[in-house]
């Protein structure tokens, strides 16, 4: 978590980006999309003092998320509410609201993907309403979400602090999240690359490939099947979103790709997915080369079970930039994907979002 910077509501807006494919998404930023629009929600449970319903619009999530980025100190950008709210759907957001106030004063999403995998995010909880007991039905709520689905498999990622908490609620420990932070280049320069593309591979802007590969490389990085994410509805409509691939000379196999989008203090880089750490280092250097002419820093959330990709980010000006974050299953159920030996622990180097696994 990268904290002492000053927020603006507009910080989410382009600052610099340099591929020429990314003007065409200039004016889909204030479009709403499909998936975001009003719809009237069922009053999910009623309890002493408090309801918890599904939110009526994204506009009731914003009003919340925002506020608890900038004072946890999570380093989001205002439009990465937007994102998750499209990504999980109206349904899969729970609003915590005191029956004698109509404003929600906190909320938990239930990400569900299509292979049977939950995860747990941005469970917060304005601090005048906490110690009243009301957390537990609203994570409860959650629970009840994913059961009704059929997860199998349900995580999320806490901080120290929260460890005690989620372990009494039979959640298992099994892995780590360490958060990288680069300096500004007004501070740090960008150096040459450590690696670069050989005959046979080619670097292309993300947005040539076909959402289904990304969406299908995804899967097998982190175990999750995660259609409604990688859309334009969800993310690529997002003029701050740029990113890119390499794949073979002939446009054939994807074989690594990374993502950058705005944060409260920068950018914020993931996912980095490659088949080499050689792979992965090209890759964070082309992304911090697009956006040379960006202000603020950058930060990405790495595996610590991938021994090579704290390397791939110190060798382009990294460093550690806070306490390591704890990856938790429920029941200590485990995606294949992510248990040691799996994709994760080899070839993914960074994560889109804590917050979604």
């Amino acid at each position: 978590m990268n904290k002492g910077a000053t927020p603006s509501d507009h910080q989410g807006d382009i600052r610099t980006f340099a591929l020429p494919q990314v003007e065409r998404f200039q004016s889909t930023l204030r479009r709403e999309p499909t998936s975001a629009k009003s719809t009237k929600m069922a009053i999910i449970s009623k309890g002493d003092g408090y309801i918890i319903r599904n939110p009526d619009n994204v506009e009731e999530v914003q009003a919340l998320f925002w506020p608890f980025m900038n004072e946890l100190g999570w380093n989001r950008s205002k439009l990465d509410g937007l994102t998750h709210y499209v990504t999980a759907g109206a349904a899969s957001w729970f609003l915590l609201c005191p029956t004698d106030s109509p404003k929600p004063e906190g909320f938990i999403c239930a990400f569900t993907s299509a292979n049977a995998t939950g995860w747990i995010g941005f469970f917060c909880i304005n601090a005048p309403y906490r110690g009243r007991g009301w957390g537990t039905p609203l994570f409860q709520a959650s629970l009840d979400l994913f059961k009704a689905r059929g997860m199998e498999f349900v995580g999320l990622d806490a901080v120290e602090q929260q460890v005690g908490t989620y372990t009494r609620r039979g959640f298992v420990d099994v892995a780590r999240v360490r958060t990288m932070i680069r300096p500004a280049f007004a501070e740090m320069p960008l150096e040459a690359p450590r690696g670069r593309t050989v005959v046979g591979e080619r670097l292309v802007d993300v947005r040539e490939i076909a959402k289904e590969a990304l969406v299908g490389s995804d899967f097998k990085h982190t175990g999750m099947e995660r259609r409604s994410l990688w859309t334009d509805d969800a993310l690529f409509h997002r003029t701050d979103t740029t990113g890119f691939a390499i794949v073979g000379a002939d446009g054939g196999r994807l074989r690594g790709w990374i993502l950058s989008r705005t944060s409260i203090t920068g950018h914020r880089i993931g996912p980095l997915y490659a088949e080499s750490a050689r792979l992965a280092s090209v890759l964070v250097h082309a992304v911090l080369e697009n956006l040379q002419r960006a202000e603020g820093d950058f930060a990405a959330e790495i595996p610590v079970d991938n021994i090579a990709a704290q390397s791939a980010f110190e060798h382009a000006g990294f460093a550690v930039g806070g306490p390591d974050m704890h990856c938790m299953w429920l029941d200590g159920k485990v995606p294949e994907e992510q248990k040691p030996g799996g994709k994760a622990a080899t070839c993914a180097y960074a994560w889109f979002d804590a917050g979604q696994g």
